[in-house]
């Protein structure tokens, strides 16, 4: 997370929000209460719904 804040915004800061996302929900689960603010400062970085954020594991079929 620290790197992708320290990235200019576009694809590879996204890349990197995703990736911490993804590490963090493994280590944590995704629904760790931490995660709802994990995935909050993500979408404020990149400046869109944090459900875009979210790793394509987690999202519904």
């Amino acid at each position: 997370m620290n790197l992708a804040v320290a990235t200019d915004p576009g694809p590879t800061r996204e890349g990197l929000l995703a990736r911490a996302v993804e590490v963090l929900e493994l280590e944590l689960s995704p629904a760790h209460p931490e995660m709802i603010q994990v995935r909050l400062s993500a979408a404020l970085l990149v400046r869109a719904d944090a459900g875009r954020i979210r790793p394509a594991s987690c999202v519904p079929a």
